[in-house]
């Protein structure tokens, strides 16, 4: 399904087949995708801050990592592919890799710290991949 732009904003997505769908730049704020098949869906600019993915399956889902289970909450942290970089998912909020390092720089200051150590490996991770998917994006937008 072409669902490029469509604004779900708090759909109710419940269960939802969107196995494949395209969904780049789609309003998915505060949606509800409990349970959704996103298997290879295309999450890429998608804003998917307040939804709920817990249980969604987003297997070779295209601009979506996820990352996990790890950090103190033993959660996931989703990290979707936008324009200016990667936004990501930890706990209850959406963060851009500098607010994320903001956020754990203050959260666990001590450098022994395991959880503070497992944020600072996803963020070098992401950095690098960032760097990568944002000069192709670069290259493809007209």
């Amino acid at each position: 399904a072409n669902l490029q732009g469509a604004n779900l904003r708090d759909a109710d997505l419940r269960g939802a087949d969107l196995q494949g769908a395209d969904l780049q730049g789609a309003d998915l704020r505060g949606a509800d995708l409990r349970g959704a098949n996103l298997r290879g869906a295309n999450l890429g600019g998608a804003d998917l801050g307040g939804a709920d993915l817990q249980g969604a399956n987003l297997r070779d889902a295209k601009g979506v990592l996820v990352l996990g289970p790890g950090g103190s909450r033993g959660d996931f942290l989703y990290a979707v592919e936008h324009p200016t970089g990667y936004m990501c998912k930890v706990g209850c909020q959406w963060l851009n890799l500098n607010a994320l390092l903001v956020e754990v720089e203050a959260t666990y200051p001590d450098p022994a710290s395991q959880h503070g150590a497992y944020y600072r490996a996803v963020l070098i991770l992401l950095r690098s991949l960032e760097q990568q998917y944002l000069q192709v994006w670069k290259e493809v937008q007209p």
